[in-house]
């Protein structure tokens, strides 16, 4: 049964259902959706979403609530703002940082904790099915996350998304080494960090986390040093040296789950990588960021986002692996790679090299090959527990375009597998004839 037309006229029925209150506790929570309330102390909601990102408000109070009716209390909880572009939509993301380390959801204890609010994907589930999608392809420290509805001041403010933040942890990235790091690609918004280094082929490395605060300048530096060399030996076809330096199945996961899922953000932000001590290799993850993938291409004319949509279009024009067109979200334009479109070409020139390109093809047989109805059927039940959620987000934000998304998403996940299945189980890459113009 296609869960999703089905869906449809349900999601139709509690969109046109759901009375106008939105206060706390004034309705039934929906089944399968946790609650977070924020009470917020001497200051409003408003003030805080209109207010500067970094700003901590402190002396906050957190409940959170199961689904199945278990109320927890945190005290002197700081509240803040996080995200880049998010950060500029009328519903905020935000991180919390609890006084001390707790276990949200079973989703493991920290401290920190991020509140995605999907404000570019009206269905809300991108981020979430992409941490889907990355744990089916073996990422060790993929992020986890549940759905909540989030209250502040007893105010209905969305469904977001709970995720765990890429950061180094027992429960996250688990490093040990005193000079283990974690560092991010991040060509867009680098001049909003710290400590920041330009590497050989002209990325931006940024500095994320270290284990160890005091040795971390030096520990980021001979990452740096090294990725910079990797960056050179990639150029150089040299897929030895890459091999030496870093972990080749991280690389080619990244690039795989990338081109899969049709990530617009992919190469240019949010490309994390971690080293544990300078005696480990260089190993790329976790993938984060996947609002804008799964076909979400809604920037630009629909002259070129309507083509490049289509699932068997993406590897030919988006793509770096060809050397094909690229698509600059900033600009609403296709570049060359020759051109500066911000992402890092270090994937382009191993997609040359057949060693690389055989890995992708492992990954992907060993894998995901196979698994198209596992795959689908994660999607039905995703949406399945959170449709009612889904469409009163969407009245509150005046999403109108919510189910005709979640179908297409459907549609464009079915086709996406078996292209991408096509391309890499009979298809010769070197052989590929390249549209330089769309």
């Amino acid at each position: 049964m296609f869960l999703i037309v089905v869906a449809g006229f349900i999601c139709g029925a509690v969109i046109n259902c759901v009375a106008g209150a939105t206060r706390a506790g004034d309705r039934q929570d929906f089944i399968g959706v946790a609650k977070l309330e924020i009470e917020l102390a001497g200051v409003s909601f408003t003030e805080v979403s209109a207010g500067e990102k970094r700003v901590n408000y402190d002396g906050n109070t957190v409940w959170m609530t199961t689904p199945s009716g278990i109320k927890t209390e945190y005290a002197d909880v700081v509240l803040s703002g996080r995200g880049n572009a998010t950060w500029t939509a009328d519903k905020k993301p935000f991180r919390l940082k609890f006084a001390g380390k707790v276990d949200l959801l079973g989703l493991g204890k920290a401290r920190k904790w991020i509140l995605l609010s999907n404000p570019y994907d009206h269905t809300g589930i991108r981020n979430a099915f992409g941490f889907e999608i990355l744990e089916m392809l073996g990422e060790t420290y993929a992020s986890k996350g549940k759905f909540v509805e989030v209250y502040a001041d007893g105010e209905y403010q969305g469904l977001y998304f709970l995720a765990t933040k890429v950061e180094i942890g027992k429960n996250r990235v688990r490093l040990t080494e005193p000079d283990g790091i974690l560092a991010e690609i991040d060509n867009y918004w680098w001049r909003d960090e710290e400590m920041v280094v330009d590497t050989w082929a002209g990325d931006k490395l940024v500095l994320a986390d270290a284990v160890n605060n005091d040795v971390a300048s030096e520990a980021f530096l001979r990452l740096a040093e090294d990725f910079s060399r990797l960056e050179r030996a990639a150029s150089e076809g040299d897929y030895e040296t890459v091999a030496e330096l870093a972990d080749i199945e991280s690389l080619a996961r990244y690039f795989l789950l990338s081109e899969f899922i049709a990530n617009l953000d992919a190469y240019k932000t949010s490309l994390y990588l971690y080293r544990d001590g300078a005696g480990d290799k260089i190993h790329f993850g976790p993938a984060w960021d996947f609002d804008g993938a799964f076909g979400n291409l809604n920037w630009g004319e629909p002259e070129i986002w309507e083509d490049l949509y289509e699932p068997w279009q993406w590897m030919k024009y988006k793509t770096l692996i060809y050397g094909g067109n690229v698509y600059d979200a900033s600009t609403g334009e296709l570049k060359t790679i020759s051109e500066d479109t911000q992402a890092t070409k270090m994937f382009y020139e191993l997609a040359k090299l057949p060693e690389f390109r055989e890995e992708v093809r492992r990954i992907w047989h060993e894998k995901m090959q196979g698994r198209d109805e596992e795959v689908l059927r994660r999607f039905d039940e995703m949406v399945g527990k959170t449709l009612p959620a889904i469409a009163e987000n969407a009245r509150k934000w005046k999403y109108d375009d919510v189910l005709e998304d979640l179908e297409r998403m459907r549609w464009w996940i079915t086709e996406r597998l078996q292209t991408v299945d096509d391309m890499l189980s009979s298809w010769k890459w070197e052989e590929l004839e390249l549209d330089t113009a769309v």
